[in-house]
């Protein structure tokens, strides 16, 4: 059985993790909470690349100096992360079940890293797997405990359902947030393809223009959840200016670059930083916003667009619309079915209210009014 003191603990833990789904600055109170329950030192909430042994994450009374070597370095000969269990699934593991402790002793990892901050023991608990990245939460012990053993993992068990839960619902609305921050409503109208993303480059919110561009499969493609070019080189590059978005040591962040497309016209790509202060789950949100122009797609300004701004008729707003698009008068009358005499009445009545005297200039006006999308930083 389970004494009441623990009941308790779990209880309250878990008022907090659901707490913590909306309110993110809360999340160390979790891991806290969490690393208690467990018998743990320290605890850690972490995403991983698998292809980069890129990470990511929030730290509970890890000491900041082992925090920083381990994403510099250890992560890369750590041997935890180079056994796999299979099948590859969400569940909870200990260092024993992923490598023998005489083995695990012996590595690099235990002797230079794990011994040097008094790190004995670890569990982790995944909660979600989206390839190549890997959502863990982490509990270490010190050596001066007993390692973790299957009462243990069965108290983690018990919880992981909620922490599973809890993690893609925080996720989601951290997500939500982000759309926010650079205005959904406006992303979605531009003609351009938009990303915003992560500084690995995961995808948080694509509008639907990008969409398109993914679905066409010319130039761009997500693998992952991450945005790639059709080539590692320009791939390469692609990820160089998020790096650069992302770099607080530059004035000018970001920058831009042409990706070519055989039998296409070229994509043009612009990589700028989102300013956000808020708290996103691991962290300060740092986000990049990455706009694709594809000079092959066109868009006709919508018509209730036209009547709002200049009070056109919705039969003006039609016309201006065929006008838009490259058609001349009588293209025009004969895909609307009237005559060339009344698109030109149209048109005359069209000049007064847009303030315009040649069909060039309408033309012009309304370009303006779909053209490129500002990368100013959001603030």
């Amino acid at each position: 059985g389970t004494d009441m003191t623990s009941v308790e603990m779990e209880a309250d833990f878990l008022d907090r993790l659901y707490e913590a789904t909306v309110e993110p600055n809360l999340w160390t109170d979790v891991l806290g909470q969490f690393a208690d329950i467990m018998g743990g030192s320290e605890a850690q909430l972490s995403v991983q690349d698998e292809d980069t042994s890129n990470v990511r994450g929030l730290y509970v009374r890890t000491d900041p100096e082992a925090a920083q070597l381990y994403v510099e370095h250890y992560v890369k000969c750590n041997p935890l992360l180079k056994t796999t269990d299979l099948p590859l699934a969400l569940r909870v593991l200990t260092d024993e079940q992923k490598l023998p402790r005489q083995d695990f002793v012996r590595t690099e990892f235990y002797n230079d890293f794990l011994r040097r901050f008094d790190s004995h023991s670890i569990l982790w608990v995944r909660l979600a797997l989206e390839l190549p990245n890997t959502a863990c939460m982490t509990v270490v012990r010190p050596s001066r405990r007993k390692p973790f053993c299957r009462a243990d993992i069965a108290v983690a068990e018990r919880l992981h359902p909620h922490l599973i839960r809890a993690y893609r619902l925080a996720m989601r609305i951290s997500g939500l947030d982000q759309k926010n921050d650079v205005g959904e409503a406006l992303l979605d109208r531009s003609i351009h393809g938009v990303f915003v993303v992560d500084m690995n480059g995961l995808v948080g919110h694509v509008n639907r223009a990008g969409e398109a561009l993914i679905a066409s499969g010319r130039g761009l493609y997500l693998s992952g959840g991450i945005l790639r070019a059709a080539s590692a080189e320009a791939t390469r590059r692609l990820q160089a200016l998020i790096a650069a978005a992302c770099n607080p040591d530059v004035e000018h962040r970001g920058g831009s670059m042409v990706l070519g497309r055989p039998a296409h016209l070229p994509l043009f790509i612009t990589v700028a930083r989102i300013r956000s202060e808020r708290f996103s789950l691991l962290g300060t949100r740092l986000s990049v916003l990455i706009c694709v122009s594809d000079p092959e797609v066109t868009m006709a300004v919508p018509e209730q667009l036209l009547c709002d701004l200049f009070g056109l008729t919705p039969g003006e707003a039609r016309i201006a619309v065929h006008l838009s698009a490259g058609r001349d008068l009588r293209e025009t009358a004969k895909r609307l079915g009237v005559s060339y005499y009344t698109v030109r009445a149209h048109l005359a009545r069209i000049f007064g209210k847009t303030n315009t005297t040649r069909q060039a200039q309408l033309v012009q006006l309304m370009a303006r009014m779909i053209g490129p999308l500002s990368l100013r930083e959001h603030e």
